[in-house]
């Protein structure tokens, strides 16, 4: 499964790459940003992978792999070596509020209840070009994709659909 979860991963590396998010969501194309991006989608999939019941242990996986390479791209932004742990921590924690958060979107989504998808985006991105209606459409459609994959094939799927809007 090792396998398969590295292959999921380098998915939402190539999906968090995708120009749209710059283009069409008028994301800017700084680090802090790319990172939210990032997060986003990891969620997105570590939220499918809970809904599907896979072992904790695959999520804890992806989640340690994330951890690495944001302490790697610190750095490689020439951040004292002193002051990483410290950083590591910090965002580790804002991760796991996110992914609580986001998570209880996601499920309110499904579930066809009020969700604030666009609000928690403006909150994490906190940018004002951002058209955060499209973004959130985007969230929401590949919230009820993710809902309809199983696990027996999730190395083989496509996990993000998008379309321009």
């Amino acid at each position: 499964m090792k396998k398969s979860m590295n292959q999921i991963y380098k998915k939402i590396i190539k999906q968090s790459k995708e120009k749209f998010y710059f283009e069409d969501f008028f994301v800017s194309n700084e680090v802090r940003a790319k990172i939210e991006i990032f997060q986003i989608n990891l969620i997105l999939v570590l939220w499918c992978l809970k809904k599907l019941k896979l072992p904790e242990s695959n999520i804890s996986f992806l989640i340690s792999m994330f951890l690495k390479d944001l302490e790697v791209l610190l750095y490689e932004l020439g951040e004292a070596e002193s002051r990483i742990p410290r950083k590591i921590r910090k965002m580790t924690e804002n991760f796991y509020g996110r992914l609580v958060s986001y998570s209880l979107e996601f499920d309110n989504v499904i579930e066809k209840k009020s969700e604030k998808i666009g609000l928690k985006l403006k909150a994490n991105f906190k940018e004002e070009k951002i058209d955060y209606k499209k973004f959130s459409k985007y969230l929401r459609s590949n919230v009820k994709h993710l809902s309809k994959l199983n696990k027996y094939n999730l190395d083989q799927v496509s996990f993000f659909k998008y379309k321009k809007l």
